[in-house]
């Protein structure tokens, strides 16, 4: 097997970073983790949600059952040997627009593949405003700076992390040299930062989507994530996050007092409450002109391989893409979405 045959060095440990290390981790392989501890990555401001069903034409998400499988065995077998908690099941309660909205959402539970994801729809208790809606219950979300966190309490006790950052890392011979070690592979998972390495330039498919998400408290509960275009999102630990705003243009990480406003509004339309804000905060999300993750060699002659471009739904799709990585480094075919080939 390939992963005995070679030294790994992971570049970033944010989403993407943590399940590739895991991944490599659970197959025994030899590797090094090292990360910047940037403030504001986009892992430490998202959500973490997960939701098979798209909103937008209730359908299935892209490659949808192959994805939950791969996030109900990978997240909890993390948790069960980290001695951790960071995965949370939360029924997704979506509001409808409009009668129409309403009428596909009513068609479209009658297929299969979308039934197999849904809930029956309650009267909804306050502070929520109670008005048509369906559900999502096979929906949930991972705290990602929990998970984060205790994989890198691992890792540096294991001696397999590092602070540190890619200008650190140097060429030696055949080997990619970093603090004192050789490595024959490298993989990126440097999210937005892969645009400020000269070095491999992604030809303009990676992007930056900046989104911006409130921390607040109520004085009332609420048990679901609720949905209307925005979301509320109750949190383990009493809070609840609302989100998220999409900005394909913005390239600063500050928060915005007009999103922030934009953001309560849609909030005074799925709850009556008002929050008691705690956080504002920003984070740019790497995404791509597909909206498919860039996965694979990167510079196959060098040893450098690529694990970038997740976006809005990594929780999601990031454990079945870094299991596609692992298949594709062992020697076997990549699957042909993510691969980075196509766009070469």
């Amino acid at each position: 097997m390939s992963f005995k045959k070679h030294n790994y060095l992971v570049v970033g440990q944010g989403l993407a970073g943590t399940l590739v290390s895991w991944k490599l981790h659970l197959r025994g392989a030899n590797f090094h983790v090292i990360d910047e501890e940037r403030e504001h990555s986009a892992s430490k401001v998202a959500a973490g949600m997960w939701n098979p069903i798209s909103f937008r034409k209730v359908i299935p998400t892209w490659k949808a059952a192959e994805m939950m499988q791969h996030v109900k065995s990978t997240y909890p077998e993390m948790e069960k040997e980290l001695s951790a908690s960071f995965v949370h099941q939360r029924e997704v309660v979506r509001f409808f627009p409009n009668e129409e909205y309403e009428t596909t959402w009513n068609k479209q539970s009658l297929k299969p593949q979308v039934a197999e994801h849904l809930g029956e729809s309650k009267t909804l208790p306050k502070p929520l405003i109670d008005k048509p809606h369906g559900c999502v219950a096979n929906a949930g979300y991972v705290d990602i700076p929990a998970m984060i966190y205790s994989w890198r309490n691992e890792l540096s006790k294991r001696k397999q992390y590092s602070k540190g950052s890619f200008s650190q890392i140097s060429r030696n011979g055949d080997m990619w040299h970093f603090n004192g070690k050789d490595y024959s592979r490298m993989i990126l998972c440097v999210g937005v930062g892969m645009l400020e390495l000269d070095d491999y330039p992604l030809q303009g498919w990676l992007r930056t989507n900046k989104g911006e998400v409130i921390t607040f408290d109520l004085d009332s509960k609420i048990e679901p994530i609720v949905n209307n275009g925005k979301w509320v999102l109750p949190l383990a630990n009493g809070a609840y996050k609302l989100g998220a705003s999409y900005d394909w243009k913005a390239v600063n990480q500050e928060p915005s007092d007009e999103v922030k406003a934009v953001l309560l509004e849609k909030m005074s339309h799925m709850v009556t409450e008002s929050p008691k804000v705690r956080l504002h905060e920003a984070g740019l999300r790497p995404t791509t002109k597909d909206r498919r993750p860039l996965v694979g060699a990167l510079d196959p002659g060098n040893g450098v391989f690529v694990f970038n471009g997740l976006g809005t739904r990594g929780v999601l799709i990031g454990p079945y893409c870094a299991e596609e990585l692992m298949k594709f480094l062992n020697g076997e075919a990549l699957d042909k979405e993510i691969d980075i080939n196509r766009i070469k």
